[in-house]
């Protein structure tokens, strides 16, 4: 049994893929500002109608997720693993668009119509991941659930999927659980008279120029940002197995040996630099972190959700997405430094091709 797993080259986004015998994964598929770059990296990997299991999305930022409805329509993909959307993540997402100057795209849009009585477009099914995480109650993942049974019918509630065709390898996905930064910001709203409960109410205040100004001010002075709902994705081995390597075929060219650190853990945007959402993610993948080898590093290497954490155990492959040439500035030239002084080994995938990752993980 094999299984490839792919760093896409497609710039400032994510797009990442996990190609096993007759099972196929996706995290992330967006590009920002480039849909066509994306939609000709779908088209160079995947074969018209192929079959995709699972896509993993981490938040609906468009960077994150404006390859999908290609990926939808050029692909026969048969679950998207999302974080739960309640109506104060709805209104978040809505409220960072505006910020932004950002166009909400129809994926998008459809996705949040989604309720009871619809959990699907087309014939792909939407399984939405809720919110977990709590110091004070450590994390009980039971037995793997398998891919089958997994529906949209039902609250998705065991985190940890099974794949029986790879023995012993688990997709383990997590959405924080944020409390606080949500309280702290109602309540600075309340304060200005300011608040709002749903989006036509926003928007009213949004129109009043005076109003928006301070709105702004108020969102920028809260600490963190809305990448904090990022839904991470461990994808690895469910126990210590002897007999695993890595066959890195770009941009290296000869064979490594890495034992049983082949598990991967994905990111996206996830703000791993605050002490809670931390906590909270160890606390969560305990009983994998000795056995992951590769990350994705979060937010395209930004300086703002970096954890030094992340190499301190021992060197990881650190993958950085991120633009050539970006408005953003990423990586920060902290990040990619406190890597190294880790131990660790930062590989920048960017538009180029060249760039691109590409290695093997063989069970022997």
């Amino acid at each position: 049994m094999h299984m490839i797993r792919t760093f896409h080259s497609i710039g400032q986004g994510a797009f990442y893929t996990e190609e096993f015998d007759g099972f196929t994964v996706v995290y992330d598929c967006g590009s920002d500002n480039n849909i066509p770059l994306i939609e000709k990296e779908i088209r160079g990997i995947f074969e018209q109608n192929q079959k995709i299991d699972a896509v993993f999305i981490s938040h609906l930022h468009a960077d994150h997720v404006n390859g999908l409805a290609y990926l939808l329509g050029y692909c026969n993909v048969k679950k998207v693993f999302l974080p739960l959307i309640n109506e104060n993540v709805r209104l978040n997402l809505h409220v960072y668009n505006a910020l932004e100057n950002r166009l909400e795209l129809p994926i998008i849009q459809s996705i949040l119509d989604l309720g009871e009585n619809q959990t699907s477009i087309g014939d792909t099914q939407f399984i939405f991941v809720p919110e977990t995480g709590d110091e004070s109650q450590p994390e009980i993942l039971g037995e793997a659930t398998d891919f089958d049974t997994v529906n949209s019918k039902n609250v998705f509630q065991n985190p940890k999927i099974g794949l029986p065709s790879f023995s012993k390898w688990v997709f383990i996905p997590f959405n924080f659980r944020n409390q606080s930064r949500s309280n702290d910001l109602k309540n600075r709203l309340i304060a200005n008279n300011l608040d709002f409960d749903s989006i036509e109410e926003f928007e009213s205040l949004w129109n009043d120029a005076d109003k928006r100004v301070l709105l702004r001010e108020i969102y920028n002075s809260i600490p963190g940002s809305l990448n904090a709902n990022s839904l991470t994705l461990y994808s690895g081995p469910e126990i210590k197995a002897g007999g695993h390597f890595f066959y890195r075929y770009i941009p290296f060219s000869h064979r490594h040996y890495f034992g049983h650190l082949t598990g991967g853990l994905y990111f996206g945007d996830y703000e791993a630099k605050g002490t809670q959402k931390w906590n909270q993610f160890i606390n969560h993948y305990k009983d994998f972190w000795d056995l992951v080898g590769t990350v994705q590093i979060p937010h395209h290497g930004s300086r703002h959700n970096y954890n030094r954490e992340i190499n301190l155990n021992y060197p990881k492959l650190s993958i950085i997405s991120a633009g050539y040439s970006n408005c953003h500035r990423h990586p920060h030239s902290s990040t990619v430094r406190d890597i190294i002084k880790d131990g660790g080994l930062p590989i920048m995938i960017t538009e180029r091709t060249g760039s691109r990752l590409i290695y093997e993980i063989i069970e022997i």
